[in-house]
């Protein structure tokens, strides 16, 4: 715990190269009423959908992306740009296939001079574009440069500051909103919850063997990735508008979010219903 986190920040985190991409943005009177129209009558207007990825599947993948590229990814750059490739060649946008964004979050603790045990939620985001054209595999790779520079290039705090002084300051706070707040389908935001050790946990001695999120966002395009039952595999979990059918997600989504998936893999039966809820 800190008494002024503004200040502990400033003292520990050095300025870098990012100045014009803010963590946040101020939204006019027609933007917030939107936004306020969408939660008051648009909320239940989604639904919950969850994708199963396989240990092995997800190998594969990650194995073909790898030797396409010639360097080094990790899993979870390979799913991530997968994933994002898909929903931008599969689902479109006002009824036109067009590109979409990512915002994925990243815990800076580790990735700064911040102490780990530093209380607060020390979560920013590096943001991505895929064309509807581009390769799934370039993809990764970009993931994974602004990964790897993401202090330097990415951390948003110092930016968000500016940004927020900039446009009128801390009595104008309740104007802003994260950047990545978008219920358009536009960009969506991915957030791994994948080795918190959410299954290490022990309960008079019995351990975790099903953890999930409860339900649908506060608005669509909020999606996550986290350990699947008895800590096998990944599921990816999305809140998505009701225009994205069981149709399509039958006869558009699945294949393809699950073409790695090797033909004759048995899956465990409480795996069986994971593509859609």
């Amino acid at each position: 715990m800190v008494d002024d986190r503004h200040e502990h920040m400033i003292k520990q985190l050095a300025r870098n190269d990012n100045d014009n991409e803010s963590g946040v943005r101020k939204i006019g009177v027609l933007e917030g009423l939107k936004l306020l129209y969408f939660m008051k009558f648009k909320r239940n207007s989604q639904r919950w959908v969850q994708f199963y990825f396989s240990d092995n599947e997800i190998d594969n993948l990650h194995r073909a992306y790898n030797q396409e590229l010639g360097h080094f990814i990790s899993k979870n750059d390979a799913l991530s740009a997968h994933i994002l490739s898909v929903f931008t060649q599969e689902i479109p946008q006002k009824g036109q296939i067009k590109g979409r964004g990512l915002d994925m979050a990243i815990n800076f603790r580790g990735r700064t001079s911040l102490d780990q045990n530093l209380a607060g939620n020390m979560v920013s985001t590096v943001k991505v574009k895929c064309e509807p054209d581009d390769s799934p595999v370039q993809l990764a790779r970009q993931i994974r440069e602004k990964v790897n520079h993401y202090a330097d290039k990415h951390l948003d705090y110092y930016a968000t500051v500016d940004y927020i002084e900039k446009h009128g300051g801390r009595k104008k706070i309740a104007q802003f909103v994260p950047d990545w707040l978008n219920p358009y389908g536009e960009s969506l935001l991915l957030t791994s919850w994948a080795n918190f050790g959410v299954y290490d946990l022990s309960f008079e001695g019995q351990t975790p063997c099903y953890f999930t999120t409860m339900g649908p966002a506060l608005f669509p395009w909020i999606t996550s990735l986290y350990e699947g039952p008895n800590n096998q595999g990944l599921i990816y979990t999305a809140s998505l508008p009701n225009e994205v059918s069981d149709s399509m997600i039958r006869t558009r989504l699945l294949s393809k979010m699950n073409q790695y998936r090797d033909e004759d893999e048995v899956l465990p039966d409480l795996f069986n219903h994971f593509s859609s809820c």
